[in-house]
């Protein structure tokens, strides 16, 4: 395209020469070969400058990348993290109740990480402040928080250990009581036990609590262990020692104001190691009609 443009100005060109001489009648003139060279030179150097005018008019287009979007962030749910703070001094155990052993002692003040609950919000489950692997439980009272602990997840608290041992149970005064009859208590009446120590302890106070179907509660209360017959004191001793025996009429206190003969009766009596009902003391209840 660039090159046919050429040659039609160059004829073009001619043609307006030889067109001059014949309009002028002049005899045309030879052109001189260096001269001829001369103008067909600025001929196309002409020619070449409007074309380079042409092409720079000549909107361009320019190659852009096409806009990319910013990809939209990616949201890491986060599960909130409840805070307990810790208002007295409290033992964080095995399990949700004090029978549970002790894991650590938390001071007042502290703050700890909270995981979960028991299903009454009695006891929570939190994070050992001394070893981050390891939780415990805590009694809901000495905590606090601002926070929904609703959001916790309910735990439920492994079952209450059983005992690995039987417990040593502390002394206790040992002894048989057995009915043996009535007595007469001045113009009363009084029921007779026989009372043996089959145990280790020596036994210094005695109750004996009657309660009678139709008649009334009569209470016999006293530090030496009495008998009586024929309306009158007959022995006393001051205790039992181991493998001792004793009758204990119910008399002066605790005499019964009527015959209570083929009546039902309650006896309630109750031993102890030390005077004045102190001490350890053990208590057994008989049910007999006297005859």
């Amino acid at each position: 395209m660039k090159k046919t443009s050429i040659f039609l100005s160059i004829v073009l060109l001619l043609s307006l020469v030889l067109s001059a001489c014949q309009n002028t009648g002049a005899k045309p003139t030879p052109v001189d070969e260096n001269a001829f060279a001369t103008l067909v030179a600025g001929t196309l150097t002409a020619v070449a400058a409007q074309a380079q005018q042409t092409l720079d008019a000549i909107p361009t287009e320019t190659a852009t990348e096409a806009p990319t979007s910013t990809p939209a962030p990616t949201l890491t749910p986060t599960k909130e993290i409840v805070m307990l703070t810790i208002n007295q001094d409290t033992n964080c155990r095995k399990g949700a109740s004090t029978i549970f052993p002790v894991e650590v002692t938390i001071k007042s003040g502290s703050e700890v990480v909270m995981l979960g609950r028991n299903r009454d919000n009695s006891f929570y489950y939190v994070q050992n402040p001394e070893d981050t692997t390891e939780a415990c439980w805590i009694w809901a009272k000495y905590a606090t928080t601002t926070q929904d602990i609703e959001l916790m997840p309910v735990f439920t608290p492994v079952p209450t250990p059983l005992p690995t041992s039987t417990p040593t149970l502390p002394p206790f005064p040992q002894y048989t009581a057995v009915y043996s009859g009535l007595t007469a208590c001045g113009a009363e009446y009084a029921a007779n036990f026989n009372i043996t120590n089959i145990g280790n302890l020596t036994m210094e106070s005695i109750q004996i609590k009657l309660k009678v179907d139709g008649v009334g509660t009569f209470t016999h209360k006293s530090d030496s262990f009495t008998q009586y017959s024929g309306g009158a004191l007959y022995l006393s001793q001051d205790d039992l020692t181991p493998g001792e025996s004793a009758v204990v009429s119910t008399c002066s206190p605790g005499s019964i104001t009527s015959d209570p003969t083929n009546l039902n009766v309650t006896a309630e009596i109750t031993i102890c190691t030390k005077e004045n009902l102190s001490g350890a003391c053990t208590s057994q209840t008989l049910a007999f009609k006297p005859h």
